[in-house]
């Protein structure tokens, strides 16, 4: 039932986090509960973005305590120890990031400190931990949450990683615990020289698939119902949001509705939709689609959110992301991939690309024995390139608006800078110069040596026209005095002959401070 809007139901980009209401998925929390209760041990795998930590949080975890499981708070691989008080080194980061998550569930004053639980073996750890009030007897399940960190926060710790799944082996080995490993799919591969150390070899799996089209109706309906509105044109908003663009039999692209919604789009989307709407407008109609839920512009938002939260104020790295994303994600107005490298993935280092993983704009493919980055959806590619050309122009100089030309173009002489134009933009790159790209800088260095030569070949042609005026009158001289005055004649030669000089030289000079851009 609606009635007088209250507060935005859709959360945004963020996770559903437990106690908020998760709709759309009620199927996949009963298939993933009732696995993990007959087979004790189930890896959790998904795509980027298509809500792992939500169903965890918001579906599994309540489902699971109604049962009367005791839910220990998600444990992450993450930590580096380093500097931490007491903690020896060489210490095993992966088994000490996992004690220290569940240390912090516990009151204060009952906590072990990192150096009390350094060594220790993790089956000791859960044996000795204390048990919340009324949960003794309880089955205790540990959900290791983004547990793909375990390979990619030290990739060199092999050994490290062993002793890790050895001491997880050990600790399910009794019997008492249950477990669920949160991970994402592309990296589910790379498990397979740990898995037997492990009961079940961890080969319990769950798949969790993006949003689907029934799904993403009932999220967007039940959270408008409880927000205070209907929702009559539901059914416009996902057709929109499930868009993909398709290559035509001619190589055209256009769009056609898919079979899924990215969740967070979904949100994103919902979120500024009802912000823009009037508070007391009590149904969501198609007209209230067409004005506020644009779905173009809720992404751009969400997009240049995203990168501004990465930079961090630095306008070099935002410039870097937008760059990355604008030119090597989207090719031809499609999605296109890179691929993963060791340290940098096409232009970007990949602690970039994971700050755009984890912002959900960006997922990874395994594909052909490799991961390759693309946009999270095509929905995102058109919201990307406005965005990335709004951002020029509010943020980029002329001066790297036609740098920027001049590359794209494939340098070409003709889209460098004038030359009433190079001394200017020599002294705002000196100004500026922690802003300057490296594509920037030759394209000064090319803009600067071209209109000097051009410069400099102008000088070097009036000097020959100045010796040919000369040499001219000289011989019109001599035609109209024959030699009757020779003397008078050669003096006025040497004359002309000085006057030349002195006009080559000036015009050198000329043409030195030209060159230097002064």
């Amino acid at each position: 039932m609606t009635g007088t809007p209250t507060a935005n139901p859709f959360v945004g980009p963020r996770p559903i986090q437990r106690g908020e209401p998760l709709f759309g998925r009620s199927t996949e929390i009963r298939e993933l509960f009732d696995r993990l209760r007959a087979r004790r041990i189930v890896v959790l795998h998904s795509p980027s973005g298509a809500g792992k930590s939500s169903l965890v949080q918001a579906g599994l975890i309540p489902r699971l305590e109604h049962e009367q499981f005791d839910v220990w708070k998600p444990i992450r691989v993450n930590l580096d120890p380093r500097g931490l008080f007491g903690v020896p080194e060489g210490t095993n980061r992966y088994l000490l990031s996992a004690m220290v998550s569940l240390e912090e569930e516990l009151p204060p004053a009952r906590r072990r400190s990192p150096a009390q639980l350094a060594g220790m073996d993790l089956a000791d750890y859960l044996r000795t931990r204390p048990r919340r009030k009324g949960r003794a007897g309880r089955r205790v399940v540990l959900i290791f949450d983004q547990f793909e960190e375990a390979l990619t926060v030290d990739p060199l710790a092999v050994e490290a990683r062993h002793e890790l799944f050895a001491a997880i082996g050990r600790a399910l080995d009794e019997g008492s615990h249950w477990a669920l490993f949160g991970v994402r799919e592309d990296h589910l591969a790379a498990f397979a020289p740990y898995r037997d150390r492990v009961p079940t070899q961890m080969a319990n799996t769950f798949r969790l698939d993006l949003l689907g089209l029934d799904g993403a109706r009932e999220a967007a309906l039940r959270l408008a119902e409880l927000g205070g509105r209907s929702f009559p044109a539901v059914g416009s908003l996902v057709r929109n949001l499930s868009m993909v663009k398709v290559q035509r039999p001619d190589g055209s692209f256009g769009s056609e509705p898919g079979r899924h919604v990215e969740p967070v789009h979904l949100q994103v989307v919902g979120k500024r939709m009802w912000d823009a709407m009037p508070p007391d407008d009590p149904s969501i109609d198609e007209e209230d689609v067409e004005a506020y839920a644009d779905v173009s512009a809720a992404l751009a938002e969400f997009y240049a959110d995203a990168v501004r939260r990465i930079a961090d104020g630095d306008d070099r790295t935002e410039r870097a992301l937008r760059e990355w994303v604008g030119t090597e994600l989207v090719v031809g107005g499609a999605r296109s991939q890179v691929r993963r490298g060791r340290e940098r993935s096409g232009n970007l280092d990949n602690a970039l690309v994971q700050r755009l993983l984890d912002a959900y704009l960006v997922r990874i493919e395994p594909r052909a024995g490799a991961s390759w980055f693309e946009l999270g959806h095509d929905r995102l590619v058109d919201p990307v390139l406005r965005d990335n050309e709004r951002w020029e122009r509010d943020n980029l100089h002329p001066v790297q608006v036609q740098a920027k030309l001049w590359e794209d173009a494939g340098r070409p002489h003709a889209l460098l800078l004038k030359a009433e134009a190079v001394p200017e933009a020599l002294s705002w790159s000196v100004e500026q110069h922690d802003r300057i790209t490296p594509g920037e800088r030759e394209f000064l260095e090319q803009s600067h040596t071209l209109r000097t030569h051009e410069l400099r070949q102008q000088h070097a042609r009036k000097i020959v026209l100045a010796s040919l005026t000369v040499l001219t009158i000289l011989a019109i001289g001599l035609a109209i005095f024959g030699y009757h005055d020779r003397s008078a004649l050669l003096e006025r030669a040497e004359r002309a002959e000085q006057l030349h000089e002195e006009t080559a030289e000036a015009l050198r000079e000329c043409g030195s401070r030209c060159g230097d851009g002064s």
